[in-house]
């Protein structure tokens, strides 16, 4: 899955993934956002200090454009 241009202050949202048959009928749902993959690898006894380190950073990331949204 790929959802390009989510703005800095946007990755806490999730988007709504639909997987469809041929048919076009609704087979399974997702709701899911960075955040989510982020919890999982950092609550992960599996995931590496670096991987951690990157969704640490990602949350500060998006932390700083919350801020900045706010003063402008």
């Amino acid at each position: 899955m790929d959802i390009s241009g989510i703005m800095a202050y946007s990755l806490n949202k999730n988007y709504v993934c639909k997987v469809t048959g041929k048919d076009n009928a609704c087979i399974t749902e997702l709701t899911y956002g960075p955040f989510s993959y982020a919890e999982k690898v950092v609550d992960s006894g599996n995931s590496s200090s670096e991987l951690k380190n990157l969704m640490n950073a990602l949350y500060w990331y998006w932390n700083m454009g919350e801020s900045l949204k706010k003063v402008s």
